[in-house]
């Protein structure tokens, strides 16, 4: 398939150009068709077309082996119809450059392509004027391919990074479960190495030489007795902490939103997250809308803004449980890739906003208002439903243990838990082979703690009566190397001039494409006075290019960039009325200039919003272009129409030029409409397959714990129990026998556990799979 896409568009062009030149020719018995121009003409047709098919493998060669072949045929006796549609080739092969190679090797290869092709038009045409009208047009039609090549390739970029990110999650969450068959064998080894073990041994001991001393037996019975007890609360602590995730509609909210932001930690997010203690044991129908929201939120942070530090707060303040969430980020990190950071055209909050509608609250989603970044907040009401037991403290089964650091509040006499950090005891179902573990729950010391962030210590420190907030993960977020030179107060960074005008805020965002569209625009009025009126260059210029600059902020600003064109539509007739411009000027510059105003419908369609928000643009649209003819038309004869019927005149003509140009802005609106509503849809099935994937890996591991978990209970916990039992009622037999049973169940799922090998030839084919499939668009060329 792909080399029947390298050939096929060349192929075409060929038989195209073949079609015109020396078919026609020959058809006409042409005595310019002889056998010499023949042979060079098919010999062109090869050559071209053979480096045509490599443009996708070898994009430069492609574009310089094209005009090569173009400027050999130059002293060839070739008419000049014979290498006119191989012209499109050029421009086929810069745009394969563009979409293919760096910015830099664009930049190098067009203006390039541009000098050859003013030297053709030199050497082709004999009158020097129409040499440089032609060398002039090419330049431009050459600057608009390399706009949208680069258009496609940041479009391509984007795709394949959301390809990556996924293939990314699907790797963690094809690891999810392995990741806690491994913690939980550790944790299992410990209890069985330190606990059972040491029971079966002491009761054989003590069996074997009861005879001889008396006293081991209630020594054994007593140790039994006390290890019992240890091994219990070590496995129910165990069991415990396997009971919290949040993928459990059960667990109150405050551990459900701890988990899933450590979760979205290993993907690369620094979220910091503080949960009031009111609103920690929540759970039900708001506290489930709380963290749709939250995780949605979190979703589109990790595609607009990763490696963002991400602030969640959950705050509750009234008796019925109603939550406010907040969930802000700071923009995206300095290190992360600009293609990422451009991944989507919108923030996804449709989903969120009807989670939000169904329990009669608000919901409201915007860029910061006071620095860069992105902020959701939602007000849900309550539904009054009771706080969890485990988390509000009352009929606690078991007694929570500590992991690393993060003290949970024990079941006596505490109505909330402490505010635990994230990263250090949650249970993180995505941290693979990156040291983070389960609390040593079955007696043993944890990993050594990474150093809190500095920030956090601050918060602490100041007394505030706040939570602590601390970033999410393995400790502080990344911080960027600070230079000496910065911190040093005698050095003054000077900047010039020029990289102080490309800092701006106003040029932030725009490229090539923008570029390219706006000198375009600009330059068709232009090329249209020079044809008219040569003489009046200078003057047309000006207008042109004032009525096409606005078109550079039309992704950013598309309402404002429209009405923008639309007054400066205005410029002709004005210079038309002040006697600036002539009228054959005037009209060259409205009738060219109508493309600025098609182009800023179609940003409109395309970027401002969906289409039951921007389908007045169409009406808007032909509306300014019949004024502005109409105005045109009025400071040309304004005596004229006074005699001809005044105001009724201009009222009917306004309404019939509007209606004509009704039809193409509708079309362009309709264009731009159809390009949004691809662009939403590839984006929303990225967006939907990354949060099923990240949810699907912590989904995996809470199934996996609780598996684990049933089978702790049914089996293990029960002859640690009776250990216990055995050994209060003097049953040394007893005690052994139960020691056993327990250390070959605890073995048992040793084994099973360690029988799963790491899926990573499966988690390869499946991130490759997924890198294959990225979204429903191909490529074009």
């Amino acid at each position: 398939m792909e080399r029947i896409r390298d050939w096929l568009l060349p192929v075409l062009l060929t038989a195209l150009q073949l079609a015109h030149w020396p078919g026609r020719a020959l058809r006409e018995d042409d005595a310019a068709a002889g056998a010499g121009p023949l042979v060079a003409a098919f010999a062109a047709a090869a050559v071209l077309t053979a480096a045509l098919a490599v443009r996708r493998r070898r994009p430069l060669v492609a574009a310089l082996a094209v005009e090569a072949a173009l400027v050999v045929c130059l002293p060839l006796p070739l008419p000049e119809d014979a290498t006119l549609v191989h012209g499109l080739a050029v421009l086929i092969a810069l745009y394969s450059v563009a979409v293919r190679c760096p910015g830099r090797t664009t930049a190098v290869v067009g203006p390039v392509l541009a000098c050859c092709e003013g030297v053709r038009s030199a050497v082709l045409l004999d009158a020097p004027g129409d040499a440089a009208g032609e060398a002039a047009a090419n330049c431009v039609l050459l600057l608009i391919v390399a706009g949208l090549g680069r258009s496609r390739r940041r479009w391509l970029a984007g795709r394949r990074a959301a390809a990556r990110e996924l293939a990314r999650a699907e790797s963690e969450r094809a690891r999810a479960a392995l990741t806690e068959r491994e913690r939980l064998a550790r944790e299992l080894h410990d209890v069985s190495a330190h606990h059972l073990t040491s029971v079966v041994v002491t009761a054989d001991a003590a069996l074997r030489l009861g005879d001889r001393k008396p006293e081991l037996t209630a020594q054994a019975l007593e140790f039994a007795a006390a290890t019992g007890r240890e091994t219990t609360a070590a496995l129910h602590r165990l069991v415990a902490l396997m009971r919290t995730s949040a993928a459990d509609e059960e667990s109150p909210l405050g551990e459900r939103v701890t988990e899933l932001a450590a979760g979205f930690a290993r993907l690369g997010l620094h979220p910091a997250v503080r949960v009031a203690p009111e609103a920690t044991p929540l759970t039900g129908p708001t506290a489930e809308a709380a963290f749709a929201i939250i995780r949605e939120a979190l979703t589109n942070a990790l595609r607009h803004a990763p490696g963002s530090t991400v602030r969640i707060h959950v705050l509750s303040t009234t008796a019925d449980g109603t939550v406010d969430v907040t969930v802000e980020d700071d923009g995206a990190a300095a290190d992360a890739p600009a293609v990422r950071q451009r991944l989507g055209g919108g923030r996804g909050t449709v989903g969120m906003r009807e989670r939000a509608d169904a329990l009669g609250g608000t919901l409201t989603a915007g860029p910061r208002p006071d620095t860069a970044g992105w902020a959701v907040q939602a007000h849900l009401p309550g539904t009054t439903s009771p706080p969890h037991p485990r988390a509000a403290g009352h009929d606690a089964p078991y007694p929570q243990a500590a992991g690393h650091g993060a003290l949970r509040r024990q079941a006596a006499g505490h109505g909330a838990p402490h505010q635990q950090p994230v990263g250090h005891g949650a249970l993180d179902p995505l941290a693979v082979g990156h040291g983070v573990s389960y609390a040593r729950a079955a007696g043993g010391g944890g990993p050594r703690e990474r150093p809190a962030d500095h920030d956090a210590l601050h918060q602490r420190a100041a007394g505030d009566g706040a939570p602590l907030q601390q970033p999410v993960g393995h400790g502080a977020p990344h911080r960027q190397p600070v230079s000496l030179l910065a911190l040093s107060p005698h050095v003054v960074r000077r900047t010039t001039l020029p990289q102080r005008v490309l800092r701006h805020p106003a040029l932030r965002g725009l490229d090539l494409s923008d570029g390219a569209v706006a000198i375009a625009v600009a330059a068709l009025p232009v090329f249209a006075v020079v044809v008219d009126e040569p003489s009046a260059v200078g003057l047309a210029c000006g207008p042109a290019v004032a009525h096409a600059l606005p078109l550079l902020w039309r992704r950013q600003a598309p309402w404002a960039v429209l009405c923008a064109v639309l007054a400066t539509a205005w410029l002709a007739p004005l210079g038309l009325a002040f006697g600036l411009v002539s009228a054959d000027v005037g009209l060259c510059l409205v009738v060219a200039g109508a493309v600025a105003e098609c182009v800023a419908v179609y940003a409109v369609g395309a970027f401002a919003g969906p289409a039951r928000v921007t389908w007045p643009v169409m009406v808007a649209g032909s509306a300014g272009l019949s004024l502005s003819c109409l105005a045109l038309a009025a400071a040309d004869g304004m005596t004229e129409m006074e005699r001809g019927g005044g105001i009724g005149l201009l009222l009917f003509l306004a309404a019939v030029v509007g209606t004509a140009f009704l039809p193409p802005t509708a079309a362009f609106w309709g264009l731009g409409a159809a390009v949004r509503s691809r662009r939403e849809r590839v984006k929303a099935w990225e967006d939907h397959a990354l949060t099923a994937t990240v949810w699907a890996a912590v989904a995996e591991a809470h199934e996996e714990r609780r598996r684990i978990a049933a089978e702790l209970r049914a089996q293990v916990l029960r002859h640690a129990d009776a250990v216990v039992a055995r050994a209060e009622a003097g049953d040394l037999d007893g005690v052994a026998a139960e020691a056993r049973a327990g250390l070959a169940a605890m073995r048992e799922l040793l084994a099973a556990l360690r029988e799963v090998t790491a899926p990573s030839g499966a988690a390869a084919e499946c991130a490759a799979t997924t890198e294959r499939k990225t979204s429903p668009q191909g490529a074009l060329t």
